[in-house]
């Protein structure tokens, strides 16, 4: 995983050790809940397997295999007459009675659908459970407002957007001007803080009678797919704390469904209607994943990048990111010990202020914006 080190007469050559052979171990979030109502039992594609999701009399929810002899939602008393060799925790054997189980083990919690994944056939691993979305407090807040697309991108690209200083300044029109990132143990966390990119902040203040000014981030991937990012929104007049949840699932080794869900806590600044505005930046938050996905969806996959220092810790983020594809066993430190990395945003922040100077005049002589 190390960078190529080349002599200044060698060659450097582009390595793609080409997709995982399996999918990463951990909890994936399915979506909210409500979404598995209306079709009841659901068929989805995911892990490369088709599966079924019921939502039981009880509220609760269960997922199997769907071609898994064991049916969905009956007494967990009941005896099955065969197991067909097509159940990750029936097992393969082709006569074996036993008490009916769920083929996947599952978790319900702030409305959402979560399901574990493990190619050995474990359970979910201890320590490593999906913390509250809203903490202890979930009556002070919006209900989340979800939206997802489908996407051909390999799910290594969407992790590694929690290393991306630039994507602040380019589509979260932002000025970094503090990241970090720490990785331990199986939470990757990013902290950033930063002002309004100045242009864009005039054109809300033109739009609107507030500005917002500073905007603080606190995002982690509790594992390889779910993130909840914390944020604090600074206006001229009045602050708005937000939460923003994004999380993927893998439909097979090529395709992934990413969701993006908001949450706004409750605020006389917010008017009579805070889950519009939780509405609202819900659509800009997948919009910009959106942007994201479109050089996503075109990428190679390159194993040993040539990368500048603004490019953050990507070799460190992708050690990390290993341990949820190897079997446990050969999990080792150097992808779960302890990592923190601040970046010094000064070169790149004088880098963007010029480029910035340079549009209106490149605008005004060649029609045309500076690359």
């Amino acid at each position: 995983m190390d960078n190529v080190a080349t002599g200044p007469d060698e060659i450097r050559h582009i390595v793609n050790n080409g997709a995982p052979t399996r999918f990463a171990r951990g909890w994936h979030c399915l979506g909210p809940v409500q979404k598995f109502l209306a079709q009841n039992p659901t068929q989805l594609r995911a892990f490369g397997q088709d599966l079924a999701i019921e939502v039981l009399a009880d509220g609760h929810c269960v997922a199997s295999n769907e071609r898994c002899s064991l049916s969905l939602g009956q007494d967990p008393g009941a005896q099955s007459e065969t197991i067909e060799p097509f159940c990750n925790v029936h097992g393969a054997e082709h006569s074996m009675p036993t008490t009916l189980a769920p083929c996947w083990p599952v978790l319900q919690q702030d409305g959402l659908l979560f399901i574990w994944h493990d190619a050995e056939g474990a359970p979910p691993r201890a320590g490593q459970s999906i913390p509250r979305v809203h903490g202890t407090s979930p009556e002070q807040w919006t209900d989340l407002v979800w939206n997802e697309i489908t996407l051909k991108a390999d799910p290594r690209d969407v992790v590694e957007h929690l290393v991306d200083t630039a994507t602040f300044f380019y589509e979260s029109s932002n000025r970094p001007t503090f990241f970090k990132n720490v990785f331990e143990n199986h939470v990757a966390t990013q902290y950033f803080d930063g002002p309004m990119r100045r242009e864009y902040s005039h054109h809300a203040a033109e739009a609107a009678p507030e500005k917002l000014i500073w905007t603080n981030s606190v995002a982690s991937y509790f594992g390889p797919s779910f993130m909840i990012d914390e944020l604090d929104y600074v206006h001229d007049r009045y602050d708005i704390n937000a939460i923003l949840v994004t999380a993927h699932y893998p439909i097979d080794e090529h395709t992934l469904v990413l969701f993006c869900g908001v949450s706004v806590k409750h605020s006389k600044e917010l008017g009579s209607d805070p889950q519009e505005f939780a509405a609202d930046q819900s659509a800009r938050m997948l919009h910009g994943f959106g942007t994201d996905a479109e050089p996503w969806q075109q990428k190679t996959r390159v194993d040993n990048p040539l990368l500048c220092e603004e490019d953050g810790p990507v070799y460190q983020m992708r050690r990390w990111y290993e341990q949820f594809f190897c079997d446990a066993a050969d999990i080792e430190p150097r992808m779960t010990d302890r990592f923190e990395y601040e970046m010094d945003t000064t070169m790149p922040l004088d880098m963007w202020k010029r480029s910035l100077a340079r549009t209106p005049v490149s605008s005004k002589t060649t029609g045309k914006q500076p690359v």
